[in-house]
């Protein structure tokens, strides 16, 4: 991936998540860049996916979906959704006005277990073989999909374009477990247990293979993570999850960048939210001031500045802080 793919993909992440205008390709058909259906050539009839084409899949026995930019990027950059598909899905339409491909495999509620992670395998090798989609997608993970996007990304690093994370869950023992301050799920924590296949409780809890604890290899690539995080989450609460994983990707030198939002809890997903800061690491800001009231209600930026995410200034990240 070159450093001007990395930057578009880093700020298409950003606009998605609504603090950057998209990235939105400007090359037509007519410049030589045929439809998506007629280059990967779908013998089924396209379903309306938010006005988009969306083709439904069958890979490793699990059922997906695909969907297709009006006007792909050049090199088929695609997002990998990981979990709740078409739930608060303004990111996914996001990308695809952006020009990038939106796809999906379903593999149940099995917490990015390895029985989960052979199916991704077989997804991400149909994706890349017989779609012809790129080398590095960006993982998106909501919630409890943060678990299987870092599982996987954190396995396939070299494979990984950028996660990113919303509300995500990255420690079991904080959700589903609650162990923490969260509140917990106990029937998940069973079921959890159950997927991973093992013997008990303890097996759990002495597991080091949460996204937490399996960073080195996306930072030995300087893999950008996005997250957008409500800081009054009490399911998958910020301090346990990401804030964890923040501090042990900036100690390994990785790149990230966090929105938070004041006052929100897990849901509503997303960040388009007037009471907002964006936090990035590990050369740039470490810390945002809080939203400043204004007297009337125009959106305009609080500040702005230029931090380093790959080897010096990759792109410059504007905060935008509202009433």
């Amino acid at each position: 991936m070159t450093e001007l793919d990395r930057r578009r993909l880093l700020w298409s992440l950003l606009g998605a998540a609504g603090s950057l205008p998209l990235m939105v390709s400007t090359r037509s058909r007519a410049e030589g860049l045929a439809s998506c259906a007629e280059r990967l050539a779908f013998t089924d009839p396209a379903k309306d996916y938010h006005g988009f084409a969306l083709h439904d899949l069958s890979v490793d026995g699990c059922a997906g979906h695909i969907v297709l930019p009006e006007r792909p990027l050049l090199g088929q950059p695609w997002v990998w959704r990981t979990m709740f598909w078409d739930d608060f899905q303004n990111a996914d339409i996001a990308f695809l006005k952006a020009g990038f491909h939106v796809a999906y495999l379903g593999v149940g509620n099995s917490f990015g277990s390895p029985d989960a992670m052979q199916h991704f395998d077989a997804f991400y090798a149909e994706m890349r073989g017989k779609y012809a989609l790129a080398r590095k997608p960006a993982l998106e993970g909501l919630s409890r999909g943060g678990l299987y996007a870092y599982r996987w990304a954190c396995a396939n690093a070299a494979k990984v374009g950028a996660v990113y994370g919303d509300a995500p869950v990255c420690d079991l023992k904080s959700w589903p477990d609650g162990k923490g301050k969260g509140d917990g799920s106990p029937d998940d924590w069973t079921a959890a247990i159950k997927a991973y296949r093992f013997a008990d409780e303890a097996e759990m809890m002495a597991f080091r293979g949460n996204p937490i604890d399996t960073l080195a290899s996306l930072a030995a690539l300087r893999v950008p993570i996005l997250h957008v995080c409500g800081d009054a989450d009490t399911a998958v609460p910020q301090s346990e999850n990401t804030d964890v994983l923040r501090a042990r990707y900036m100690a390994l030198g990785g790149p990230m960048a966090l929105i938070i939002k004041h006052g929100c809890g897990h849901h509503p997903h997303g960040s388009r939210t007037r009471r907002r800061s964006l936090i990035s690491s590990p050369h740039g800001v470490q810390g945002a001031a809080r939203p400043r009231r204004r007297a009337d209600t125009r959106r305009r930026p609080d500040r702005s500045w230029s931090c380093s995410l790959r080897n010096g200034i990759m792109c410059r990240l504007r905060q935008h802080s509202y009433k």
